[in-house]
């Protein structure tokens, strides 16, 4: 065999060799997903859905707790900012526009069936025999304030921190009752960085973002 064919043949089996190699490596490596960044309109989306609202019940957690084990007051109030956000609160609702909001921020079923003067908004909420109905109350002189104040992400969880006071009396409180400001409405931005920070948790299931915890910062 000459010198020529001995380097044809060399040149063969690197090129066979490298073809392997390439084959492998395609079905051996894992397929490596991007990981989307979660759009900033779609945090303001879910802020709405925590959004507080003057004359209205509002829970605070001193600690990290699962949406199984958060007061039924909690529950309702997430419900009724996204019914808010949905357009369907007025003088009656129906139980399939009540579930259907309900669906939106909830993975599992954990809203009442029934409850009873319900405050939100300036409105007692009264769900029996299939329907919600309301009635004008009056409001107290205590007011809940709150801003998005940040948010971060990994892979399908999704935190989102809100601060939040209360003005009474022209005076801003944080939610251990500490006077953080004289109320403001132009320094009210400013004010609520000194606000309690609510952190709300999340998880995306079928590309929507389920609440899964609450507590705080």
């Amino acid at each position: 065999m000459n010198k020529k064919k001995i380097i044809i043949i060399f040149l063969i089996l690197i090129i066979i060799a490298l073809l392997i190699y390439v084959l492998f490596m395609k079905t051996s490596n894992p397929v490596e997903v991007a990981r989307n960044t979660v759009k900033h309109e779609t945090v303001e989306s879910l802020y709405q859905t925590v959004e507080v609202s003057n004359c209205t019940e509002f829970i605070s957690y001193d600690q990290d707790t699962n949406v199984k084990d958060m007061a039924t007051e909690s529950i309702l109030y997430i419900i009724f900012n996204q019914m808010q956000k949905d357009k369907v609160l007025k003088e009656q609702i129906t139980l399939e526009e009540y579930q259907i909001s309900a669906g939106k921020v909830f993975q599992t079923k954990l809203w009442p069936d029934v409850f009873e003067n319900y405050l939100y908004d300036g409105y007692h909420y009264t769900l029996k025999e299939g329907m919600i109905k309301r009635e004008k109350v009056t409001c107290d002189n205590q007011q809940y304030i709150s801003k998005l104040y940040g948010y971060s992400s990994q892979d399908e969880k999704l935190e989102v921190d809100v601060a939040v006071a209360y003005v009474k009396n022209n005076k801003v409180y944080d939610l251990n009752n500490k006077e953080i400001g004289n109320y403001n409405e132009n320094d009210l931005n400013k004010i609520l960085d000194k606000g309690t920070i609510q952190v709300y948790n999340y998880i995306l299931v079928n590309d929507n973002y389920y609440l899964n915890s609450i507590g705080n910062k």
